[in-house]
């Protein structure tokens, strides 16, 4: 199945069957056998090379599943650059994670009730990863989403070979997407490139060299077939990035879950799975938005902290509570809703005046 613009200006998910054609850069998927160690495909023909763009441009606002067609790497950054004015800056790679409900012998995404699986995202600033069942037995660190036990895979500088990745349409422009020789590389599947794939357990890696100051934060909830998940929103600090949208810093949320966490800014209702701010300050306060799909706890941790040094706080603004999290994680207790405006991401703990325990006590109770 290929999901492209289509005459009529929309994406479909298109059956091509056994003797249809797939234009140049068009991303597919196709259902494997399920055999247990791995299953070789050969493909014929002549590789791709040179300079092309795809057969049909992407709409606004357009969501396209289109892949690497080179016989080689390809340089993310060089690719979202090339297309920077026809698309939102992102590419999303869809990532299948196994469960433990009897997976892992060749039926992997055969089994509803533990089906997990969700969308890593990478845009100029850096990667987060897909959700992925969370390592509970990791309690003492804010960490369990990293270690090599848990499957957890982070989008890196290059796009395999064969690789697919959704992209979206700028809501104003798109445009055909352009494939050409400056975005291949010489890279080989490993440390600075990685293939999206079933539920092969793969550690973290570093996605960026730069000096960037980026922070990953770590979401972990109970979702409704009563899985422990693991979730992951980044954010980058640029003087000249702000609150509004700053395209190739801020990535919107590809699929939200009824329970999840987010960054959500005044005056929009996007809600940015990577967001990109001015440089951190003592006075800095990023909003989060945290939507329940039922009460419960949640834990909020410290995925990854680079080029940053200052102490990472989340304060609930409501009861003015400041929790640190630069290396543990924190478990708050919520009732089902929609939290906005009320916990924000904070780089010193906030004083309380006027307030004394009881007060404090009683907002905390009556808040929905």
């Amino acid at each position: 199945y290929t999901y492209s613009p289509a005459t009529n200006g929309r994406s479909n998910w298109e059956h091509q069957y056994d003797n249809l054609p797939i234009n140049r850069g068009d991303g597919y998927i196709f259902k494997g056998p399920g055999k247990v160690d791995g299953q070789n495909y050969t493909f014929t023909g002549t590789p791709n090379d040179g300079d092309f763009d795809t057969a049909l441009p992407i709409g606004a606002g357009q969501d396209y599943l289109i892949g690497n067609p080179f016989p080689s790497a390809m340089n993310a950054r060089k690719f979202i650059e090339d297309n920077f004015n026809q698309t939102t800056a992102t590419l999303y790679f869809w990532e299948h994670k196994e469960s433990a409900l009897g997976e892992g012998n060749g039926i992997d995404g055969h089994i509803f009730g533990g089906y997990i699986g969700g969308y890593a995202t990478i845009n100029l600033a850096g990667a987060v990863a897909a959700d992925a069942p969370a390592n509970t037995s990791n309690n003492n660190s804010g960490t369990s989403g990293l270690t090599s036990s848990t499957p957890y895979t982070t989008p890196l500088p290059y796009i395999a070979i064969g690789q697919g990745f959704f992209i979206q349409g700028d809501p104003t422009t798109g445009g055909a997407i352009n494939f050409n020789n400056s975005q291949r590389a010489y890279v080989t599947e490993g440390a600075k490139s990685v293939f999206f794939k079933s539920s092969k357990k793969t550690s973290t890696s570093k996605t960026s060299s730069n000096l960037l100051p980026l922070i990953k934060l770590g979401f972990e909830y109970k979702n409704e077939k009563d899985l422990f998940i693991h979730h992951q929103i980044g954010i980058s600090f640029l003087e000249s990035n702000s609150f509004a949208f700053d395209k190739g810093y801020d990535s919107e949320i590809y699929e939200a879950g009824k329970t999840d966490m987010y960054w959500k800014f005044p005056n929009t209702n996007k809600k940015y799975v990577i967001a990109g701010v001015q440089e951190i300050s003592d006075n800095l306060e990023v909003p989060l938005e945290i939507t329940m799909g039922s009460s419960g706890t949640i834990d909020v941790m410290a995925d990854e902290i680079k080029n940053v040094s200052n102490t990472l706080f989340i304060t609930d603004k409501l009861t003015g509570t400041s929790y640190h999290i630069t290396d543990g994680k924190i478990t708050l207790t919520l009732e089902k809703g929609t939290y906005t405006d009320r916990f924000v991401l904070a780089f010193k703990e906030a004083t309380v005046l006027g307030l004394d325990e009881d007060t404090l006590t009683a907002d905390t109770n009556i808040y929905a």
